[in-house]
């Protein structure tokens, strides 16, 4: 039988779940950024009208179709 002091136990359980804590936030992390890679070059929000839009063609200062506005691409962030 191994014996083991009850701050040994205490450690190894903290330590454990801070391991698994940190990889849980690392994983949402992950899956988080790959989604907004995904958004951000079609997502825009009109700076006059505020109307939001996607736009998935290449221009860097689409239209927006409800004013006509030229507008910058913006992260998903902020929309």
């Amino acid at each position: 039988m191994i014996s083991l002091s009850l701050g040994h136990l205490v450690f190894g359980y903290a330590s454990g779940l801070v391991v698994v804590l940190l990889l849980l936030w690392l994983r949402r992390e992950f899956f988080r950024a790959r989604r907004e890679g995904r958004r951000k070059p079609r997502a825009l929000r009109c700076a006059l009208c505020g109307t939001l839009y996607e736009n998935p063609t290449p221009e860097p200062l689409p239209a927006c179709p409800q004013c006509g506005q030229r507008n910058e691409r913006l992260s998903p962030s902020v929309i």
